[in-house]
């Protein structure tokens, strides 16, 4: 923490402002541009939101906004920069996942934050802290980011051979079960 105080990721909407209020203790909350549903519209004195590039500085270190739309439009990086020549560590939330892809709104959005991920990995060789999973070492986040692309074309590949094979048209139900059978798991994931 520098000065005090912590940048943190917003909690889950429920409980409201005043749960989230006793909880932080002087931490500040960052939102997303056009995604702040959760404060209706009232963002507090005490928020701000973030911007691509924007920097926090931290005990020895940098935090950078990097934002990796895809799984949702308000989807953000940070970039933990070590002063000390530490390697850096990469926090990406929901963009990276713990040996899955993830489920994405927009697809091109989706592949586009992998491959700037996947650059930053290349010119830093920074550790991946995904939103689920364990930690990925520097040495492994560049073959983790390059098959999170290749999983992510393989189910675009397979949605497509299902949809040439019922010329009828399918629903989000049908492709899903075409896909994973009976795995509710996986198909609840993939919707």
């Amino acid at each position: 923490t520098a000065g005090g105080s912590a940048v943190a990721a917003p909690p889950p909407p429920a409980g409201g402002w005043a749960i989230r209020r006793r909880c932080r203790k002087g931490k500040k909350f960052l939102a997303a541009p056009g995604r702040m549903c959760w404060c209706d519209g009232d963002l507090p004195e005490d928020c701000g939101v973030a911007a691509e590039g924007q920097t926090f500085p931290v005990d020895g270190a940098r935090l950078s906004v990097l934002h990796t739309p895809g799984h949702s439009d308000d989807s953000v990086s940070l970039v933990l920069e070590s002063d000390t020549g530490d390697d850096d560590v990469i926090f990406t939330g929901d963009t990276i996942l713990g040996g899955v892809t993830a489920r994405f709104d927009n697809i091109q959005a989706y592949e586009d934050s992998l491959r700037r991920l996947q650059e930053l990995v290349a010119d830093r060789g920074a550790a991946l802290c995904p939103g689920h999973g364990d930690a990925i070492p520097a040495a492994s986040s560049a073959a983790t980011v390059r098959a999170v692309l290749q999983m992510m074309r393989q189910r675009e590949k397979a949605v497509v051979e299902v949809l040439r094979d019922s010329p009828g048209g399918l629903t989000v139900d049908d492709i899903c079960h075409s896909l994973y059978g009976g795995d509710a798991v996986a198909a609840g994931m993939a919707r």
